[in-house]
């Protein structure tokens, strides 16, 4: 359902979630500033994800029904780590009307990286793949293609036409290493996410939370249910 803004959205206090990346993490910001955040490992999300919500709320000085939003990571990213963020978001949604919406990660690496850049956002795939979409960094970050799912011999002809690539991780920055392109290694996503959801509030759409972005199809399908949607080298296909 698509919402629209609360009086207190410009510039209003946002909670972040980004259970989609290897370093799971959870930030509170009001424009500018990061009122609170905790990250942990990936492994750690479905056990501490409440606790550390409530911890960055009761730093902030801020309750759930305070905030002018809620945003999480959309992927890609693992199934199991993505369903955690966003059934969060959503059962918050359902329970007390906060306004949620999913940003997709590929958007959250832009916004970690400098202004004013072509850059390549990347994701692994699985063995020998990437997910991949370019953007224009000024702020908030401008999509400049779709996201494409691509093997790493095409991610190495991509690297020449942007002037680096935004990875989440080290590890993953070290895998790109025989690209010789500048890389930004972004960090934890979620303050970047509560930053840019504070200072440029999205369209509050609670139906993002049940598109996400999977790094491959879930292992259980319900019949009748929607597709998970998969980027593929052509364009994005559910």
């Amino acid at each position: 359902m698509v919402e629209r803004a609360s009086p207190r959205a410009e510039n209003g206090a946002v909670l972040a979630l980004d259970t989609a990346s290897p370093r799971v993490s959870v930030a509170v910001a009001r424009g500018e500033r990061v009122l609170a955040q905790r990250e942990g490992a990936q492994r750690e999300s479905s056990a501490q994800l409440v606790g550390w919500i409530d911890t960055v709320l009761g730093e902030a000085g801020l309750v759930l029904p305070d905030l002018a939003g809620a945003v999480a990571a959309s992927g890609p990213g693992s199934f199991t780590g993505l369903r955690v963020g966003l059934a969060t978001l959503l059962g918050f949604h359902q329970a007390l009307g906060i306004a949620v919406t999913g940003i997709p990660t590929l958007a959250l690496l832009a916004a970690a990286a400098p202004p004013g850049r072509r850059i390549a956002a990347v994701v692994p795939a699985g063995p020998g793949e990437w997910f991949v979409q370019r953007y224009d960094t000024d702020w908030p970050p401008g999509a400049l293609d779709e996201p494409r799912r691509v093997p790493v011999a095409d991610l190495a002809a991509l690297a020449p036409t942007v002037e680096r690539l935004v990875t989440a991780t080290d590890d993953e920055a070290m895998r790109l290493h025989d690209l010789r392109c500048p890389i930004h290694v972004a960090g934890p996503l979620a303050p970047v996410a509560a930053r840019l959801a504070s200072l440029h509030p999205p369209v509050w759409d609670a139906s993002k939370l049940s598109a996400p972005l999977y790094l491959a199809p879930a292992p259980v399908s319900v019949p009748g249910a929607p597709k998970p949607v998969m980027p593929v080298a052509n364009g994005t296909r559910s």
